[in-house]
């Protein structure tokens, strides 16, 4: 090959890369686009409160619309814990000090969880108490879950990570995903604008109470369950003394409640060898 013609094949080959560069940047740039746009207009989590779409929003049932559920919120009252929390206290109820409160039960809730979100509770500057629902089950030494670490309960978290994550990432992505086939079929939201389950319609009330309470019983003495596997975090409570006193500092009053337990949920935490640890987190 002469020094014209190797010349020639390398301007070609480069100019095939440009134009594979160029494809791909386009592509690409195209594809996040279309990616922000979805989330924008959808808006999972309730961040933006433009409500392009026409049917009920459902944004708040994962830990990041909790968390714009909370930035938003102008109310005094506080409840947190876990999915007791969300689908068993009125928003109405006794010993709410002032409604409508604003519920902040997570799933699966771990106590970390809770206490991160009852510190960024007390920086809202018109909330006066918090509710704090928990129990041992919360107490488990897990690692904190991703949509939590990508909400605004997570301090560490920058404000263009946050916005990221809303507009870009694939798990807001399927949470939109989600959204939208629900306002397609017409499906009327589970929660309400607070928080707060609304009984009718969650889907596990058409389970009698005892066959659930039985499932659950069944569930925690069975080989492999959730019990078996549970490993106590004695740290965790050094988190909630740090919490009262934050509390204390900015004048908020904090209640503590212990959820009640099913006898045979004790019996459990016996047969697996947890009642040391029981008694010490008592």
């Amino acid at each position: 090959m002469t020094e014209t013609e190797s010349s020639a094949a390398g301007s070609r080959h480069r100019a095939s890369y440009r134009s594979f560069l160029t494809a791909f940047v386009v592509s690409s740039a195209l594809l996040l686009a279309a990616i922000s746009a979805m989330n924008f207009v959808v808006d999972p989590h309730g961040a933006w409160q433009m409500k392009l779409l026409p049917g009920g929003y459902d944004a708040a049932a994962t830990r990041m619309s909790k968390g714009e559920l909370l930035h938003r919120y102008r109310g005094s009252t506080v409840l947190l814990g876990s999915s007791r929390t969300r689908s068993g206290v009125r928003p109405d109820g006794p010993g709410i000090p002032a409604s409508p409160a604003c519920n902040l039960g997570f799933s699966a809730a771990l106590a970390q969880e809770v206490f991160m979100a009852a510190d960024r509770s007390t920086e809202q500057p018109t909330v006066r108490s918090i509710l704090m629902f928990v129990d041992y089950w919360q107490f488990d030494a897990l690692p904190t879950r991703a949509d939590f670490t990508m909400s605004r309960f997570y301090a560490e978290r920058s404000s263009m990570d946050h916005a990221c994550d809303l507009l870009f990432n694939s798990r807001t992505l399927k949470n939109s995903c989600q959204q939208l086939t629900e306002i397609l079929r017409g499906k009327p939201p589970m929660y309400t604008p607070a928080g707060f389950s609304i009984p009718e319609r969650l889907p596990w009330r058409a389970t009698p109470q005892r066959d659930r309470t039985i499932s659950l019983l069944n569930g925690a003495v069975a080989k492999g369950s959730k019990l078996e596997r549970f490993r106590y975090a004695p740290s965790a409570v050094e988190s909630l003394r740090a919490v009262i006193r934050r509390c204390r500092e900015r004048s908020v009053e904090l209640t503590v409640v212990i959820n009640p337990t099913h006898a045979t949920l004790f019996e459990s935490v016996f047969q697996w060898n947890r009642w040391d640890d029981y008694e010490q987190w008592m």
